[in-house]
């Protein structure tokens, strides 16, 4: 789900990862909601994600792991970049690119 009110946008994704075979156990994601205000071709905001980890997980067992923090993304004709840093319960920094056609 993505959609623009004004100069803010809003972009979420949300799944399951259930596996055919292999040791990574099921899990739900909430990855991302991102809440960004846009400024020319760029946006800045806030990226949030969040994994429930089932049972056998190699982080944490049957609970949801919240992550939370900056996003900037730049926008151009093919897509956009977005760079978040997210900490939580587990850190990361992501960097992914869109391509819109």
């Amino acid at each position: 789900m993505s959609g623009t009110v004004g100069q803010w946008r809003v972009y979420r994704f949300l799944g399951h990862f259930r596996p055919i075979e292999g040791s990574v156990p099921a899990y739900t994601f909430l990855d991302s909601f991102d809440l960004s205000r846009i400024v020319r071709a760029w946006e800045f905001g806030l990226s949030s994600g969040s994994f429930y980890l089932s049972s056998g997980s190699f982080y944490v067992d049957e609970t949801w792991n919240p992550q939370m923090g900056p996003v900037v993304i730049g926008n151009d004709r093919a897509g956009a970049w977005r760079f978040s840093i997210r900490g939580g319960t587990n850190f990361e920094g992501r960097l992914t690119r869109t391509v819109s056609f």
